[in-house]
């Protein structure tokens, strides 16, 4: 009996080792894959490492002795389940990974749409059905697909209707208000961005229908080396919380010049409110936060041709994202340069809601650093110290991700920006990037140019041109420092030659040239 018992043992014990021997370098390859994707510097100690315990492993097979046997048994056993662990989390690095790498590329843009009827006409047109035979305003001052497609939906509709385009909104709502057209199709984007005289436009209309659809969009990344070269990324970020996939304001704008060889990240912020030419409205002048209504592409030209420069990438993000992926992080490292009190996410007067922060370095969580963000009315240049506050937030981003800790909740990080961030990066990209800074660990040199040399002004813009509205004169002196910075970060081995003299201050670097386009600060 005892002999069976202990020839069952054996059986069992051999079974044991086969099973694990099997499994060893089934999980050790998964894991090398894994660390490939990632780095090439630890996937070859990965491979060496391995590769030798594997050997050790099989060297025990051929020590006689019960205990070595038992050692080995259990040294093999504890191996597989710690590769077995380490395979699980490394799927969920990977899952994360994955959900935001799904967001490179990202082609398409959504785009809500309203049609508007008058709740008191002539014609008392009240539902979608009424307006068969009538005609329809359409805007073709954004995206020709969005119009073509917000025809085709209506025309799936109605039996027929007369259509009449608008190159620009106020023109649209005047002949819509006075009954020259019957309805009129209004992004919804729109909605933040009504001019005094038709703030109520809303209130007077029925919303006789609502949909919804993708658009295709034209700019792709540039298709150059991120490791090697030079490239620069428009950062634009809206204020509004909604997906950014949506056409919106553009309430921050950054420019990031970044020397992925010298790590050096140039940061330029430019004023929101800065009057520079709109694309979308025939290059004449607006806000530069208007441009984003008609998609992050609009802003990305408008402000190449302002400075210019050529962005190479954009990254556009919504700034509810900002309060999920701080408290993921367990909040940031932040200089507050002035106290504030700022309203929540919400914009809730409240005073149970209201976010105040004293000046000074601390950790801030997900609340307190939108609202430092967002904050600009304390500032005696509202947009500049907006701008300040917004560097400072990213400085602390960055460091609390590349801290001990903060890698470890990079996968969850991933997931969450995957809903709040598109950008026209490849994968392939990316990851090359990643495991350059995996492999190196190198410490980012941040530095940052401010605009200040424009002033204050107030005139029409080409969304709103019957309103004078509060704009930023962008001065020559600041456009000149952005295109000469640009050349100079370019062109990596003249940078330490850069220096502003009073007599040439840009030391011919700069090759802007002033346009008739642009209306400078005097």
């Amino acid at each position: 009996m005892k002999k069976n018992k202990k020839t069952r043992n054996i059986r069992y014990g051999r079974i044991l080792d086969l099973v694990n021997i099997i499994l060893f370098p089934i999980l050790s390859i998964l894991l090398v894959l894994f660390i490939h994707k990632y780095s090439d510097k630890y996937y070859l100690y990965a491979i060496g490492l391995f590769a030798f315990v594997f050997v050790v492993i099989l060297l025990l097979f051929k020590i006689k002795g019960k205990m070595i046997e038992n050692i080995r048994r259990v040294f093999l056993l504890l191996m597989v389940i710690l590769l077995g662990l380490a395979n699980f989390y490394t799927k969920d690095i990977t899952s994360g990974y994955e959900a935001f790498a799904s967001s490179m590329d990202n082609s398409e843009t959504t785009i809500h749409y309203d049609v508007l009827t008058l709740k008191e006409s002539t014609n008392n047109l009240q539902t979608l059905e009424d307006l068969d035979g009538y005609v329809i305003g359409f805007p073709t001052n954004g995206s020709a697909e969005a119009t073509d497609k917000a025809k085709e939906t209506l025309s799936s509709k109605l039996s027929d209707y007369g259509s009449l385009n608008y190159d620009n909104y106020m023109t649209m709502y005047s002949d819509y208000t006075q009954e020259y057209v019957d309805a009129i199709v209004v992004d919804q984007s729109q909605k933040t961005n009504l001019p005094e005289d038709y703030r109520n436009l809303y209130e007077i209309s029925n919303v006789v229908d609502t949909y919804s659809f993708t658009i295709k969009n034209n700019i792709k990344g540039n298709d150059i080396d991120i490791t090697k070269e030079v490239f620069t990324v428009l950062v634009s970020a809206s204020d509004q919380i909604e997906a950014p996939t949506s056409h919106s304001l553009s309430d921050t704008n950054m420019i990031l010049i970044i020397d992925p060889v010298n790590h050096i990240i140039q940061t330029i912020s430019i004023p929101r409110d800065s009057f520079i030419p709109n694309p979308a409205y025939g290059n004449v002048s607006d806000k530069l936060t208007h441009t984003g209504n008609d998609g992050v592409e609009n802003t990305k030209v408008a402000i190449e041709k302002a400075f210019d420069i050529k962005i190479d990438f954009y990254v556009k993000i919504s700034f509810s994202s900002l309060i999920e992926i701080v408290d993921t992080l367990d909040g940031i490292p932040v200089n507050v340069l002035q106290p504030i009190v700022e309203q929540d996410e919400y914009r809730s007067f409240a005073e149970e809601d209201l976010i105040y922060l004293d000046a000074g370095q601390q950790t801030l969580n997900g609340k307190q650093a939108l609202a430092y963000a967002r904050h600009r009315h304390s500032y005696e240049n509202q947009d500049l110290g907006r701008n300040q506050a917004q560097i400072e937030v990213m400085k602390g981003l960055v460091k609390r991700v590349l801290s001990p800790d903060g890698i470890t909740k990079v996968d969850d990080v991933m997931k969450l920006m995957s809903n709040y961030v598109i950008m026209n990066f490849s994968e392939s990209q990316l990851t090359s990037f990643v495991k350059q800074q995996v492999d190196n660990m190198p410490s980012w040199e941040f530095k940052s140019l401010s605009l200040d040399k424009g002033m204050q002004g107030s005139e029409p813009t080409a969304s709103m041109p019957s309103v004078y509205s509060s704009i930023y004169y962008l001065s020559k002196s600041d456009i000149e420092k952005v295109n000469a910075m640009y050349h100079l970060m370019k062109e990596r081995n003249r940078l330490s030659e850069f220096h502003f003299d009073l007599d040439d201050m840009y030391n011919g670097y700069s090759t802007y040239e002033e346009s008739n386009d642009i209306v400078l600060a005097p």
